[in-house]
């Protein structure tokens, strides 16, 4: 086994493998972000809430279920 991302999340939770953009979601629910790896670099992209999960979508956007409210943007975004 080896660590694909030191990353120093406070809750890392809920990978889901996106096969249509070949990347790897996650979250970090305590550290409100979204995790985003691809091709090895992982970004992580800072919310106004909690994260509790992310998902692909056709068409490339993501839906992201933040504490209050659920959210669909590209990319994450």
């Amino acid at each position: 086994m080896e660590i694909a991302v030191r990353a120093n999340a406070k809750l890392a939770e809920g990978p889901r493998w996106d096969a249509a953009t070949r990347r790897l979601l996650w979250v970090d629910i305590e550290g409100c972000e979204l995790h985003v790896l691809e091709s090895g670099k992982d970004r992580a992209i800072r919310l106004d809430a909690m994260v509790g999960a992310a998902a692909p979508t056709t068409g490339g956007s993501g839906l992201v279920a933040l504490a209050d409210r659920f959210r669909e943007g590209k990319d994450g975004q």
